[in-house]
């Protein structure tokens, strides 16, 4: 093989290699979005602080110090003082309008069987507009019945979509 041929065959392979790595940058910037997953539910810590924490050792193993108050189990209201002491949830009672008053355009959208919130979001246009014009879908929460925007871990039974057509700034 010349030197002609074998320079020929290195700068086919490189075009080959970038062609490749292009078409797979280009998969990658247009794949559809993917909702974020949490390993571990979260927490939030106790704001009177009678709630005990969790039982944990330091890094060499070593519990840690006992309280210094003795029973600590007293201080822990029981659950029937809890659920006294948590308003009555509302959500039910309070019903919003379904989409926002200045949406010109609504569209039910009826479906066939659930969707889930997860599958919604990934649907959804990645700038929240319609050419130039604001875009809002909502969907109909299948437990609560309630219109919400689109959340991931919930299942959906209808949407309604809506543009608004003029300016109103």
């Amino acid at each position: 093989m010349s030197t002609l041929q074998i320079s020929l065959a290195v700068i086919g392979a490189v075009l080959l290699a970038l062609i490749v790595a292009y078409n797979a940058w280009t998969n990658h910037k247009n794949a559809p979005r993917r909702a974020e997953r949490s390993d571990a539910p979260r927490q939030e810590p106790a704001f009177d602080g009678a709630t005990p924490l969790p039982n944990m050792a330091d890094a060499q193993g070593h519990p840690p110090p006992e309280d210094r108050d003795g029973d600590f189990a007293a201080t822990v209201p029981d659950e029937s003082a809890l659920a006294l002491a948590l308003p009555p949830s509302s959500h039910s009672a309070e019903r919003r309008p379904a989409l926002d008053a200045l949406i010109d355009a609504i569209a039910p959208l009826s479906l066939d069987h659930q969707v889930s919130g997860e599958a919604a979001l990934a649907a959804l246009p990645p700038t929240r507009r319609a050419g130039s014009k604001p875009f809002a879908i909502e969907g109909q929460n299948e437990e609560s019945g309630q219109w919400e925007m689109p959340a991931p871990g919930q299942r959906y039974r209808a949407f309604q979509a809506g543009v608004q057509l003029a300016n109103r700034t």
